[in-house]
């Protein structure tokens, strides 16, 4: 499926997110971050409805932020199971 041409599906759109109460909430704005764009038209919040003839599809960006999840998570799972072996072997001597 072909993705709507607007900032928020961009490659290079940053969300501006704010914290309410335990979480993170989308405002609806944010930035630019393709270099080819000038610095004056970029540090002004962008809206995510809009698009610009530099748009380029985050679908490439998706997947390999759920790649480098998966890495990190089978690290953590490596790491947690060594902190179990420690406390059980703790528990063991006591």
């Amino acid at each position: 499926m072909e993705q709507e041409r607007i900032c928020k599906n961009c490659k290079f759109f940053k969300m501006h997110y704010v914290y309410v109460g335990t979480s993170f909430q989308r405002l609806g704005r944010g930035h630019c971050m393709n270099d080819e764009i000038s610095w004056k038209v970029r540090k002004h919040n962008m809206s995510s409805d809009y698009c610009c003839d530099r748009w380029e599809s985050n679908e490439d960006k998706k997947e390999d932020r759920k790649e480098r999840i998966e890495t990190v998570l089978k690290s953590m799972r490596t790491t947690l199971i060594h902190i179990e072996n420690i406390l059980k072997e703790d528990l063991n001597t006591d």
